[in-house]
């Protein structure tokens, strides 16, 4: 008798540890899909923060063309201004909640890094991070220019090419 109630306690203890187990199991492969789950949100919060930062960055006064042309303004970036911010770049990093951030004006025959005579492209932000990828908008680049004594408004179109680290 004493024996056939051991070999019960036994068996209760075998279920028992065969139960914790298969939760322990349950458990560790919830945990596996709930993190590949949250690596996948990760990647699209990040890109569509890229992708907002393309459109708010046009709103910014930091980057933003005035004019007293009702059209352009707000909508276009200024040249000067990113050449500005692209050689200071080191004091304006806490704006950027990106990896990089490029301009190229479009249209160009070729590549002319500045500061240069006609340059059309510049590096304004470089975290340095090697695993970046990027995403681009079209907007306008405007910047005063005079002639015989005549201000206007001198706007080309280009490219933003901002660029976040992928996981």
């Amino acid at each position: 008798m004493v024996k056939r109630a051991q070999f019960r306690i036994q068996q209760m203890v075998f279920m028992i540890v065969a139960l914790l187990f298969f939760f322990v199991l349950a458990g560790l492969f919830f945990i596996g899909y709930q993190y590949k789950q949250v690596q996948l949100n990760y990647g699209e919060l990040q890109k569509e923060q890229t992708i907002t930062f393309l459109s708010v960055m046009q709103g910014m006064p930091e980057f933003s063309y005035s004019s007293k042309d009702t059209k352009t303004k707000g909508v276009c970036l200024d040249w000067d201004k990113i050449q500005v911010i692209a050689s200071k770049s080191d004091e304006f990093a806490p704006l950027f909640p990106v990896a990089s951030i490029k301009v190229l004006k479009a249209f160009s025959n070729q590549v002319k890094p500045c500061p240069d005579t006609d340059c059309n492209y510049y590096e304004i932000y470089d975290s340095g991070q090697k695993n970046v990828q990027e995403y681009e908008s079209y907007s306008c680049f405007c910047r005063k220019q005079s002639e015989n004594e005549i201000s206007y408004d001198k706007c080309d179109l280009g490219r933003v090419i901002v660029g976040v680290i992928r996981k």
